[in-house]
């Protein structure tokens, strides 16, 4: 075993970090983007999927929110318009 492989096998891990539960939203804000993400989900077609910044939100990447909710859908898929919903197709 060379010293490089070595070392590396000697490292620790990083000590456990206290997750801390966020803030509920203040009164008057806008819904959390889960609660979004539901809402906009709830109205447009089965094969809309999640997508851009919305998908790195739900699966917790640490993007800043997105102000729409994007999803992707075939091309051609019948969409209806709302606001707050960004569609792409492909």
């Amino acid at each position: 075993m060379t010293d490089r492989f070595h070392h590396a096998a000697t490292l620790r891990p990083p000590p456990r970090l206290r997750a801390v539960p966020p803030a509920g939203p203040a009164p008057g804000d806008p819904p959390p983007a889960i609660e979004a993400i539901r809402a906009a989900l709830a109205v447009l077609p089965r094969a809309a999927t999640l997508s851009h910044q919305s998908a790195a939100a739900l699966y917790g990447f640490g993007v800043v929110p997105p102000v729409a909710v994007h999803v992707t859908v075939p091309a051609g898929t019948p969409v209806p318009r709302r606001r707050g919903i960004a569609v792409h197709e492909s």
